[in-house]
């Protein structure tokens, strides 16, 4: 697992967000989610709402056998557009939906997003705007922890999105970014209690995660995480020479 890419959505959605606290620096308000729509309390069958959605995709590191920089360039996608609840009634029997009898149906829902037109391309527009903003903002707190926490964004571009059978155009867009960071940290070589392990990783988002949106991410890692050399292992030291890869050892 990468950390590091976890913390660069954390941050995203933090940022672009306010973390989730009025008052809001883009038209999607709270609507901001880490890899997929996980709530459809935010959005309703009538009115278009903006929404975002922040994704990490490719991910190039350094070669672990030369003696390169350590900087790693992560491609991130943020994908924006207007959503609507909908909501379809699905026959859940077969056998009596093909009588016609008696059938049996449920409502299932899900967040979709209608054609655009020019009204709702006015609101990607300033959308797209408001995403470069939280960027350049040097007073806002998470736009500090990010900037940070990235070296360099080499490349953005934008664009947009359409439906694969008839590339009818939909009221939404991606931007591509690519970031440069550091490597996640190289795993500990001395002795360290589990207690700590975990505290000190969790201490890592303390600050993306004001409103708490991050508890059962974290309070999951936190139960899944087992550190590198405990205290009860017998070994003191374990090499750096191979990333912490037991390469040689001082008893």
């Amino acid at each position: 697992m990468s950390f590091n890419r976890l913390y660069v959505r954390s941050c995203l959605v933090a940022l672009f967000s306010n973390g989730g606290e009025a008052p809001y620096p883009t038209l999607a308000q709270n609507r901001v989610f880490d890899s997929k729509i996980d709530s459809y309390d935010y959005f309703t069958t009538d009115v278009p709402s903006p929404a975002i959605t922040v994704y990490t995709d490719g991910d190039r590191g350094f070669n672990y056998n030369q003696n390169d920089d350590n900087d790693r360039v992560i491609e991130i996608v943020i994908e924006f557009g207007v959503s609507v609840l909908v909501e379809e009634q699905v026959v859940v029997n077969a056998t009596e939906a093909a009588t016609g009898d008696n059938t049996e149906t449920e409502t299932h829902s899900y967040v979709g997003t209608p054609v655009t037109d020019a009204e709702l391309e006015a609101k990607l527009d300033f959308l797209e705007q408001q995403i470069k903003n939280c960027f350049l903002n040097p007073n806002n707190l998470y736009s500090q922890i990010w900037t940070k926490f990235v070296i360099e964004m080499t490349e953005w571009s934008s664009q947009r999105v359409a439906t694969i059978e008839t590339g009818t155009k939909l009221a939404a867009r991606q931007i591509q970014v690519m970031v440069k960071i550091c490597d996640d940290d190289n795993p500990p070589v001395t002795k360290q209690s589990q207690e700590e392990y975990k505290l000190e990783f969790i201490n890592k988002f303390e600050d993306l995660n004001a409103n708490g949106r991050l508890d059962l991410t974290l309070e999951w890692l936190k139960d899944s995480l087992i550190v590198p050399i405990d205290e009860s292992d017998e070994l003191d030291i374990i090499s750096t020479n191979t990333n912490g890869i037991e390469a040689e050892t001082t008893p």
